[in-house]
């Protein structure tokens, strides 16, 4: 059997759900897992440090282990980038599953004009384009929590293996007679 990525293709950039917030409706589109684990992956995780003991023949190095000073704080490093790469893969996922939303119209150099958003971010303006887009859409589009509940459970949907639907079997069978004919 042949597989038409082309077609594949293009039904991967139709994926999406209208979903009705608050304020409207609004088209979230599939990110795929793979581009959501990507964004988080240029964080390494600090290597186990080595703390030195004395020994009967002298002074050993060994790997931290609980109760190490060394190793509390490496595990407090090993938490903080862990909540980074979460905190950029969510964002990016939202962002990107928004795409309809006009970017090239919004300065995001700087915190929304929102008097909170102005509190909150004051010096502390995020050096990452996608967390300044969420912030953007946190203090925007999220501004009810419903919302963003609504966007995260389509993405959710949208990531699931769920069994095809009749249209999906007619899709493929179209596509399967349509490339034996080219042969």
């Amino acid at each position: 059997m042949k597989i038409d990525l082309m077609a594949l293709a293009k039904q991967a950039e139709e994926n999406y759900r209208d979903v009705e917030c608050s304020f409207g409706t609004l088209r979230v589109y599939h990110v795929p897992d793979a581009v959501l684990l990507s964004g988080s992956s240029f964080f390494s995780e600090p290597e186990m440090p080595m703390v030195s003991m004395r020994t009967a023949t002298g002074i050993q190095d060994r790997p931290a282990k609980k109760g190490d000073a060394a190793f509390d704080e490496w595990q407090k490093e090993v938490a903080e980038i862990r909540e980074r790469q979460f905190t950029i893969r969510q964002s990016r996922g939202f962002v990107l599953a928004l795409r309809d939303i006009e970017w090239d119209d919004i300065d995001i150099s700087q915190p929304p004009p929102v008097k909170l958003a102005q509190e909150i971010y004051n010096g502390n303006w995020p050096q990452d384009e996608i967390l300044r887009k969420m912030a953007w859409l946190d203090f925007t589009v999220f501004t009810m929590r419903e919302d963003k509940t609504k966007v995260l459970d389509a993405l959710n949907i949208m990531n699931q293996v769920y069994e095809p639907t009749e249209e999906m079997v007619e899709d493929v069978k179209k596509n399967l007679v349509s490339s034996s004919k080219q042969k």
